[in-house]
């Protein structure tokens, strides 16, 4: 010790630190020598020992891992490496393995980098990074990880995460980056659900592809609104930062050419701009080719994956990538997906295996836990295109080899990846090279039972507006042939065993022919399949957004990617369905499909290729005039029909009325439209229920409008025809605030004020209302009109009336009415109501007859 001191003091000219020693060398006498030197300490094996016990896990972890990675699990009983990785150490696929150099300055995001940092420091607990494949989200957030944020970030590895992996996480709020959170194996809300129990103040930043944000958002539980807030939008680059990176990516091979060129096709994909100039670097792309910009996307990348496969064992990789490519994410641990690959590369298990180990390595293949895939998405495109077709654009019959061999959840992969390379290719021309697997997958079906059949029809959904004809037949080969009832054994465990039936399954299929319905020549078709699956469906459509109904609806709404003349057909084939008289007790259901035709506004929640955007825009109605005259006329029509059909064509004609200006003058629509309520109104050969609803139709203008509508509505409703029957629904329904016109608008006059004003004219209504009757009918006679007047609004309409309050007046002013209604038995719903307040207002009078009543329901169960 002393010898080593000597030796260390002159040189280093220190005057105090550490001496390290090993147990055996860190003897007493050398401690006892150390004391000779004020200002040092000695260390040894314990001491360093008890040092790291004291670190946090996660730092314990990185510096058993730097140091000594095979004695983890001896030194921290760690049985696996942590997922949990560095910035430094996090690898993504192509970073560094290909000669692909990705450390360009980043450029264009300044504002995407500003929003994502201030969401971290903000501590969000959680952060949506979204955009394309190849758009450039993993340079963004590897730029975001070396931002001085003041908090540890990593990122998660691929692979499964065990539960014990959650308590490796640093503490301390942490930045947890997952990089492709749309994996088909990863599990975000299990994963985001385990980061925060473990470390509540931790966010956690997802990046995600814009077709996969919706399901993505709702597997997080996280509202629209909100989803916005902590969105990172990563859109396209300007031409003139595509062409800084171009220039720098070519570095000493920049030419104002092909600086242009890269520029032009990748402004929307900064990876082709990376690509490209490696591959000019390398003498693989030309000028020639470049000044070429037919298909020049997809020669880029399928030149880049001829460099990267190149060697001796270059076709085989070819042909493993080409069918990973065609039924990807493929998880290898399913028979169906390893038989089709090995069926069609036409490569031996074993060899199969090996080759997509080597891909991994070339970083062709990303594996999140035993699922592969090609990446980016642009690289698996190219390459299932080019195994599809030659170069001349002739089917190579691969899609047929696919078809042969592919089952179960492989075939539906394989619709989906075709169809897409098909999308695509019809820019240029008619391409059907999926049609093949849809006839493999509509044979296969019929072989299935219920809940498999369901699994498959969720899968090809997405699918189905690009093959529209083909997935309606898929949709009707499944309806027309079912499956026996199944047994559901999950449902045992949380309560009463249920089957899985065929309705089950025609349920499952709406969205599918919903979304083949978007094509315009097969929009009848699937309307007419989406109403009968959704007239049968009897649950709520507000609380189920695959309901068959709602899906209906959403097709007559406008777009602005959807041509006027779409929403025109909508509401043609809903006035042919009517007539026709296909669903004779829903008519009123098939009505109201014409409200979204009548919409003033259009709210768009949606992905335009880059993030998912909320907006709210106004409708030109001098451009959808025809389609609003369409519906007005057939809402008109229906007047005439049942009275349940004939109310919800008042709602229709009460949509036609809504603009989003009070003070717009009268145009011909609206003033058609009033004078159509006015004659409804005005009628006293119209029921009660109906006369009302047109009278509340013409509310709002009537209360809240301005100028020349108001007055309008005001002279409109004070035309009504008022009777009893009138008067009484009037009392029962809600909304009776709004049945008055206020002509005296001061100031004071205020919504409270009026609400009080029509709640006093309401309860002398009633008053006169009982006294009229009460003294014109005898009881039973008394007990039939009232019963009558509420079964018609019942039958009318599902809308909520409150008959208690006026009942009760008349049941005080009649008690032997009351005592009827107690000694009949009740039949119905109406009868019901009648009695329950009977009772009420008889016992509290001590009524015995009604005593006994009540204890006779009692002891037969009635509630």
């Amino acid at each position: 010790m002393k010898r080593a001191i000597e030796e260390v003091l002159p040189d280093a000219q220190l005057s105090s630190g550490v001496i390290a020693l090993s147990r055996r060398s860190a003897t007493p006498a050398a401690r006892l020598e150390l004391t000779k030197h004020p200002g040092w300490t000695l260390w040894d094996g314990e001491t360093l020992s008890g040092l790291v016990r004291g670190l946090p896990v996660s730092d314990k972890l990185a510096l058993i891992e730097s140091y000594f990675p095979e004695l983890r699990e001896s030194f921290l009983g760690v049985p696996e490496p942590s997922p949990w990785l560095e910035p430094d150490r996090y690898d993504t696929a192509l970073a560094g393995r290909l000669g692909v150099d990705r450390n360009f300055t980043l450029v264009g995001r300044t504002d995407e980098l500003r929003k994502l940092v201030d969401l971290a420091t903000d501590h969000h607990d959680v952060a949506l990074v979204v955009g394309r494949g190849g758009i450039g989200k993993s340079r963004l957030l590897r730029e975001f990880a070396n931002s001085d944020i003041g908090r540890a970030v990593r990122f998660v590895a691929r692979g499964q995460i065990a539960p014990g992996a959650f308590d490796l996480l640093p503490e301390g709020g942490p930045v947890i980056v997952v990089d492709d959170a749309t994996d088909a194996e990863h599990d975000v809300a299990a994963l985001v659900e385990g980061i925060r129990r473990a470390r509540p103040d931790a966010t956690v930043v997802l990046a995600a592809r814009p077709r996969a944000l919706p399901k993505l958002r709702a597997s997080l539980g996280l509202p629209e609104l909100l989803a916005d807030d902590v969105t990172v939008s990563v859109d396209d680059l300007s031409i003139e930062d595509a062409e800084s990176l171009a220039r720098e990516a070519l570095g000493d091979h920049a030419k104002d050419g092909r600086v242009e060129s890269l520029a032009r096709i990748g402004y929307d994909c900064p990876f082709l701009i990376i690509t490209g100039a490696h591959l000019v670097r390398s003498g693989t792309l030309s000028d020639a080719d470049l000044a070429s910009q037919t298909a020049l996307r997809r020669e880029i990348l399928a030149r880049f994956t001829d460099l990267v496969l190149s060697g001796t064992n270059a076709d085989a990789r070819t042909s493993v990538l080409q069918a990973l490519a065609a039924i990807q994410p493929a998880p290898l641990e399913d028979g169906e997906f390893i038989e089709c690959l090995v069926a069609t590369s036409r490569q031996p298990h074993a060899a199969l295996l090996e080759i997509l180990d080597e891909l991994e390595d070339l970083g062709l293949v990303l594996r999140r836990g035993k699922t592969a895939r090609v990446v980016p998405d642009l690289l698996g495109d190219a390459t299932l295109e080019r195994a599809l077709v030659s170069q001349a654009g002739l089917d190579k019959q691969f899609a047929r080899l696919l078809a042969d061999h592919a089952r179960g959840s492989a075939l539906t992969h394989a619709i989906n990846n075709v169809s897409i390379v098909d999308w695509h290719r019809r820019a240029d021309g008619e391409s059907n090279l999926a049609d093949v697997l849809w006839s493999a997958l509509a044979e296969h079906a019929r072989e299935l039972p219920n809940s498999a059949r369901i699994t498959i029809s969720k899968r090809v959904a997405a699918v189905a507006a690009i093959y529209p004809d083909r997935a309606l037949e898929f949709a009707d080969g499944l309806l027309e042939s079912p499956a026996p009832d199944e047994d559901d054994e999950l449902s045992g465990i949380w309560g009463e065993k249920r089957k899985v039936t065929s309705g089950d399954v025609a349920r499952s299929l709406a969205p599918l022919i919903a979304n083949a319905g978007h094509h315009a020549d097969f929009l009848p078709r699937a309307l007419h399949s989406l109403l009968d699956i959704g007239l049968r469906d009897d649950r709520r459509e507000n609380s189920n957004p695959e309901h068959a109904l709602r899906l209906a609806r959403e097709l007559g709404e406008f777009h602005p990617r959807r041509p006027v003349a779409f929403t025109k057909r909508y509401v043609k084939v809903v006035g042919e369905t009517l007539r026709a008289d296909e669903h004779p007790g829903h008519r009123d259901q098939i009505v109201s499909l014409l409200k979204p035709a009548l919409a003033h506004e259009v709210t768009v929640t949606e992905s335009n290729g880059i993030s998912l955007t909320l907006s709210r825009m106004p409708i030109s109605f001098e451009a959808v005039a025809d389609v609003r005259s369409a519906a007005i006329a057939i809402a008109e029509e229906a007047l005439a029909s049942d009275a349940r059909t004939a109310r919800a064509a008042v709602g229709i004609l009460e949509e036609a009325l809504r603009s989003g200006d009070r003070n717009e003058p009268v145009t011909d629509e609206f003033a058609m439209v009033v004078n159509i309520l006015g004659r409804l109104l005005a009628d006293p050969d119209q029921s009660a229920g109906l006369r009302l609803s047109a009278h509340r139709a013409l509310g709002w203008h009537a209360t809240y409008g301005e100028g020349a509508r108001k007055e309008l509505a005001r002279r409109t409703r004070r035309n009504l025809c008022i009777d009893d029957d009138l008067l009484i629904i009037r009392l029962v329904r809600a909304g009776r605030a709004l049945d008055d016109d206020e002509d005296d608008d001061a100031a004071d006059n205020a919504a409270v004020s009026r609400y009080y004003r029509s709640r006093e004219r309401s309860e002398k209504i009633a008053e006169e209302l009982v006294e009229r009757w009460t003294t014109k009918y005898a009881p039973d006679e008394l007990i039939q009109r009232l019963r009558e007047a509420f079964e018609k609004e019942r039958a009318a309409s599902d809308e909520q009336v409150s008959p208690d309050g006026l009942l009760a007046r008349f049941f005080q002013k009649a008690p032997d009415a009351a005592r009827i209604v107690v000694s009949a038995p009740a039949t119905d719903t109406v009868d019901h109501a009648l009695v329950r307040v009977a009772l009420l207002i008889l016992l509290t009078t001590g009524d015995s007859i009604a005593e006994q009543a009540a204890l006779d329901m009692i002891a037969s169960g009635f509630e």
